[in-house]
């Protein structure tokens, strides 16, 4: 088992967790706990998270910048903090395609899912770009709980992809709902990237519903052979 030392805590308890008895204190610091992670969710959509600051956050939350060292350990932690709230965002997105979705083939699902992705990505490019570009620092290992949020996001991806593949293993139908991921995630970012030629959104969007039904097409060759 990997050593979780340098791993940032877990999220606090939710309000709504049973408290018997609970300090003045205590109270403050979790709610300047919610508040500093709603401002830097707010700049960091805005701004990106390379222009986060300290002076800047504490002048958001209205407290002193040493406060802010008293709920998170640094800056990195709290960009984490947002990072859970983005993965949470997406989830809910990916929820709600699933909901309308249900009566749908396993395609259109995996199809919503790959055009809900898109439009959430361009919506929200500097949160996206936070959770997936934003390095942590040397011998600062990615939490657990961040970790969980992925999986559970890639479920999403993988009960489709479980209906396709009756008899494939748990073990190939994570990997196959991986390289899915991988290449929706690729083209998405061409919609956003500055750097390369760059593609319309509808043209994006094409692409996709293009490369899940191909996709789709050899998960389902395979199966038959």
């Amino acid at each position: 088992m990997k050593d979780k030392s340098n791993s940032p805590a877990a999220p606090a308890a939710s309000a709504a967790s049973p408290v018997l008895k609970v300090s003045k204190a205590s109270q403050r610091k979790a709610q300047l706990h919610e508040d500093l992670i709603a401002c830097a969710t707010r700049r960091i959509a805005a701004h990106g998270a390379h222009g986060l600051r300290a002076r800047d956050l504490a002048s958001d939350a209205g407290c002193s910048v040493g406060a802010i060292y008293n709920v998170f350990e640094d800056l990195e932690a709290l960009i984490l903090h947002v990072s859970l709230q983005t993965l949470g965002a997406i989830d809910e997105v990916m929820a709600a395609n699933a909901r309308e979705r249900a009566a749908c083939s396993q395609e259109e699902i995996l199809t919503g899912l790959a055009e809900r992705y898109c439009d959430f990505v361009v919506q929200n490019t500097h949160s996206w770009r936070s959770l997936f570009e934003h390095a942590l620092p040397e011998g600062v290992e990615l939490p657990d709980w961040i970790i969980e949020k992925q999986i559970s996001l890639l479920g999403h991806v993988r009960r489709p992809l479980a209906q396709l593949m009756p008899t494939a293993s748990d073990e190939k139908i994570n990997s196959t709902a991986r390289l899915l991921f991988s290449a929706v995630h690729g083209v998405v970012n061409l919609a956003v990237d500055q750097r390369t030629v760059g593609l319309a959104l509808d043209e994006v969007k094409r692409e996709l519903r293009f490369l899940v039904q191909m996709f789709v097409a050899g998960v389902e060759k395979g199966r038959a052979e």
